[in-house]
């Protein structure tokens, strides 16, 4: 009868230790459950945060687009702004021009010494002033240039 008794302790025992176990399974069971819940909420946050990550890029290449632009409008109304100033330089040296020479018409056919003679070499003067003036205001190609 004893070892019937110890046999009936030792199967108790067994089946305590059954129970323990299979609590020990459930609260693992639960804790993988919950982490592999957790695991998939963190892909999903991950994937939203590699969606504003790209999102921030684009708008930061748009940005960097955008300034590249600004940049390249302003050095063309730069460029436009020396261009209309030098147009304005060559006008009023024409005009500067005209103004000499007719007053030297004036005075030439007053004097009575040769007024057309005098006005057409002066006429001359101030087309060549000008065509050197504009060739000098044109960009260069690498051409010669030619002799008129």
């Amino acid at each position: 009868e004893a070892a019937v008794v110890q046999a009936k302790e030792a199967y108790e025992n067994s089946l305590k230790s059954l129970e323990e176990l299979k609590e020990q399974q459930a609260v693992a069971t639960l804790s993988y459950t919950q982490a592999q819940e957790d695991l998939s909420n963190a892909k999903l946050e991950l994937q939203q945060y590699q969606g504003v990550l790209r999102d921030l890029e684009a708008q930061q290449a748009e940005q960097q687009r955008q300034e590249a632009l600004q940049e390249q409008v302003a050095k063309e109304q730069q460029r436009l702004e020396r261009e209309a100033k030098q147009n304005q330089t060559l006008v009023a040296s024409a005009a500067s021009t005209d103004k000499t020479t007719g007053l030297q018409q004036l005075s030439f056919s007053k004097q009575k010494e040769q007024p057309k003679a005098q006005a057409l070499s002066h006429s001359e003067l101030r087309k060549t002033k000008q065509v050197a003036k504009a060739q000098e205001s044109l960009p260069h190609t690498g051409e010669q240039q030619s002799i008129w």
